[in-house]
């Protein structure tokens, strides 16, 4: 009983320093798109989505692929080839402006010979820009589609991990899209 006694007389004395142990930074959960995709199919084109996301037909011409859990879109515009060096010098010129308020470029070239699909996709990187990715794809004859990934918000280091997560999604959308009128 004396030990006990002594024992609690020097803990409730001791007024050393209190450690403070910092609590380590949570780490964002962001969830993954599902794996598993959906076919959109009309007259002119084929393209796959993620089942995480819905597409939505604007007008006849205009489509766009949400992902609401990112605030983000794919959207995309097919249009008839009236002059093709044209429409490439007006994409060219989209992807400058954005050079110009100082955004890097990537481009990709994207040829599938046997699809007869040809054209660009570009990731923009950079603080405060629009957007971080555009595309052309076209048939060279009869069509091309034109589009881009948007976000709700200006792209910043708050959105980094769902900017790389579209990014690959635009990519998979790229890689999956096939003309109606040539089979597989």
């Amino acid at each position: 009983m004396r030990y006990f006694l002594i024992l609690v007389i020097i803990f409730s004395c001791n007024t050393g320093d209190q450690y403070y142990i910092q609590k380590p930074r949570a780490l964002v959960k962001i969830p993954l798109p599902l794996t598993s995709t959906n076919c959109f199919e009309n007259d002119v084109f084929k393209c796959y989505y993620s089942q995480s996301s819905k597409i939505n037909t604007i007008d006849s011409l205009t489509y766009s692929i949400s992902y609401d859990m990112y605030n983000a879109n794919i959207y995309f515009r097919l249009q008839k080839v009236v002059n093709l060096d044209r429409h490439m010098i007006d994409f060219e010129k989209l992807i400058s402006i954005h050079e110009q308020k100082g955004a890097n470029v990537e481009v990709k070239i994207c040829e599938n010979k046997m699809q007869s699909i040809y054209g660009f996709l570009c990731f923009l990187y950079g603080e405060n820009i629009a957007t971080s990715a555009q595309f052309i794809l076209t048939d060279s004859i009869e069509y091309y589609v034109s589009g881009g990934l948007e976000f709700n918000t200006s792209i910043g280091s708050d959105i980094l991990l769902e900017n790389k997560i579209m990014q690959s999604e635009i990519f998979n959308f790229v890689e999956s899209f096939r003309w109606a009128s040539i089979d597989e």
